[in-house]
């Protein structure tokens, strides 16, 4: 059994999080934000916003419409990210898996020629986590 999650992080030295906020759209979740006020100097501050697919998860070889999800929302609001000061798009994998090998692809040639086509700043860190198959089951529950 295999499953990941994908979170895309959206960050910058002078990011304006609520004119960002204000102005996206397009069906991921907004599950955490750090505003510039949010710290004690400017020296230090960022702005960052992370979203997440309402699906959570999505079981390796069928979610391509779930990494569809992500590429059209960095797509749709990328302009408005960018005004706002997000420099930084980072979109995260988590895989688990509980078979003998783990190879994976997430997005597929199209999907991140997409991204590179937009000249889209991008990193895409991936964690890998071996369990058991119950152990996941219990994750696709959560």
């Amino acid at each position: 059994m295999k499953i990941y999650k994908l979170t895309l992080t959206i960050s910058g030295d002078h990011f304006l999080v609520s004119d960002a906020v204000k102005n996206i759209s397009g069906g991921l979740e907004l599950i955490s934000k750090t505003e510039l006020q949010d710290y004690d100097t400017l020296k230090d501050a960022y702005g960052s916003l992370v979203f997440m697919h309402p699906q959570k998860f999505a079981i390796a070889g069928q979610g391509r419409q779930y990494e569809e999800d992500f590429v059209f929302f960095i797509e749709k609001n990328f302009k408005i990210l960018v005004d706002s000061g997000g420099v930084d798009f980072d979109l995260y994998t988590e895989y688990y898996y509980s078979d003998y090998q783990c190879n994976f692809e997430i997005l597929d040639r199209n999907l991140i020629s997409r991204v590179i086509c937009n000249k889209i700043n991008i990193a895409l860190p991936v964690s890998i986590y071996k369990m058991t198959a119950f152990q996941i089951k219990e994750l696709l529950k959560s």
